[in-house]
């Protein structure tokens, strides 16, 4: 098919932007041009699976989670704790 006929049907985003940004513009852009984003991924990664921002997302609340616990166990004087805490904090790195 030519790279400007597909164009995902959400946000009108095609397959040549894609193509010379390497972003896509919405969600429904993923189905619109999975055969290509996996390519595109297949490429770039070892494996065939793309993680992306759920990870992340993962992640940074378990970060939030762990400094709002530090903070706890400083204020409440629980430093055995607080050091445990930071463990967990450097290892999430």
């Amino acid at each position: 098919m030519d790279v400007d006929l597909k164009i995902c049907p959400c946000c009108g985003f095609s397959l040549s932007d894609f193509e010379k940004i390497k972003r896509l513009g919405c969600s429904k852009c993923y189905s619109t041009f999975q055969k290509e984003v996996d390519l595109f991924l297949k490429e770039i990664r070892q494996g065939e699976s793309h993680q992306g921002k759920v990870i992340e997302l993962s992640l940074d609340k378990k970060r939030l989670k762990l400094n709002a616990l530090l903070k706890e166990a400083i204020s409440k004087r629980r430093y055995e704790e607080a050091a445990e805490i930071e463990k967990q904090l450097q290892n999430l790195h």
